[in-house]
C-alpha cells in the first residue's frame, strides 16, 4: 500500500522474549521519478506503557462509576430512612403536644419542629420565626419571667417552666418548656436547644381530679378504694369517723380489718 500511514496504533511480536507491546506506527513511501515506489519509511514509538495507563485509568473509571453509583443509592435509601423517622418523630409530637426548638448561634438560626408551629397556632415552616416571635405569643405578664429564664438559661442554667401563651388564633393555652445550652471548649454559648408541651388538657384534667379529691376529702360518707387483692389504697375523713381508723393506721391493711372476724369471707 503507497498510501501514508500516520499515527495508528498496531500490537507488535517482540523478539527474543515473543510477548506483544503496543506500537504507534507511521509509514512513509519514497517514490523514483518515474513515480513508482522505491521503498517505504516506517517508524514505531512504544507505547506499551501509555496503553497500559490508559487501560487501568479506563478501569478506574469504571469502578469510580459503579462505586458513585452504590454510594448514591446508599444515600438514597439512608435519605428515606430518615425521612421515615423524621415523619415517625413529627407523629409522635403531634400526638404528645410536644414539639422542639434550636437556637444555633453559630448560624444565627432558629429552627421550629412542626408541632412547635402548631402549639402557636401557625402552619408548620410557614412563618421565619426568632426569639421575637416567640416572646409576642407569650402571655404578657409571663414575659418578663420567660426571658430571665432564658437568659439564666444562656448562661448554663437549666430552665424548666410553666407560662401561657396567646396563639396566633387568640386562644389562652398553657406551655411547659425545658432548655438547656450547649458551649464549646471556650465555654462560648453555640447552641440553645429544649422542648415545648402545650399542658392545656393535662392542667384541665388535674383541676377536675383535684376538685374530685376535694369532695371526696370532704364527704362525710367513708369513702375509700382498694386494690384488687383488698388492700386499702385510700381513705378519707368520712371513713375515718366511720370505722374509727386513721388513714395513717389503716392505709396498706387489708379491707378485713374493718369486718368482724364471722364475717370474713362474706
Amino acid at each position: 500500500n503507497c498510501k501514508p500511514v500516520k499515527n495508528q496504533v498496531i500490537g507488535i511480536r517482540r523478539y527474543p522474549h515473543n510477548n506483544w507491546v503496543w506500537t504507534l506506527a507511521s509509514s512513509e513511501p519514497l517514490l523514483n521519478p518515474d513515480g513508482s515506489i522505491n521503498s517505504i519509511i516506517c517508524t514505531f514509538t512504544d507505547i506499551t506503557q501509555l496503553k497500559n495507563t490508559e487501560d487501568a485509568l479506563k478501569i478506574a473509571n469504571e469502578t469510580l462509576e459503579e462505586k458513585v453509583k452504590e454510594r448514591t443509592v446508599e444515600l438514597e435509601k439512608a435519605y428515606i430512612t430518615l425521612k421515615e423517622k423524621e415523619e415517625l418523630l413529627s407523629d409522635a409530637q403531634e400526638m404528645a403536644h410536644i414539639g422542639n426548638w434550636e437556637q444555633n448561634f453559630v448560624t444565627g438560626k432558629l429552627h421550629w419542629s412542626d408541632e412547635m408551629y402548631r402549639i402557636f397556632g401557625l402552619k408548620p415552616q410557614e412563618s421565619k420565626v426568632d426569639y421575637d416571635t416567640f416572646l409576642s405569643y407569650v402571655h404578657p405578664e409571663d414575659r418578663c419571667r420567660i426571658d430571665n429564664a432564658a437568659k439564666k438559661g444562656l448562661k448554663g442554667k437549666p430552665f424548666d417552666i410553666d407560662y401561657r401563651i396567646i396563639t396566633a388564633t387568640g386562644e389562652e393555652r398553657i406551655a411547659h418548656s425545658k432548655g438547656e445550652t450547649a458551649f464549646d471548649k471556650e465555654n462560648n454559648p453555640v447552641q440553645f436547644r429544649g422542648t415545648t408541651q402545650d399542658i392545656t388538657d393535662l392542667r384541665i384534667v388535674e383541676k377536675k381530679i383535684k376538685t374530685l379529691a376535694n369532695i371526696v376529702e370532704s364527704s362525710q360518707d367513708a369513702i375509700g378504694t382498694l386494690s384488687l387483692d383488698g388492700i386499702i389504697t385510700s381513705w378519707n375523713k368520712g371513713a375515718e369517723q366511720v370505722y374509727g381508723y386513721s388513714a395513717k393506721e389503716i392505709l396498706g391493711k387489708h379491707a378485713s380489718i374493718v369486718a368482724p372476724s364471722h364475717l370474713d369471707k362474706e
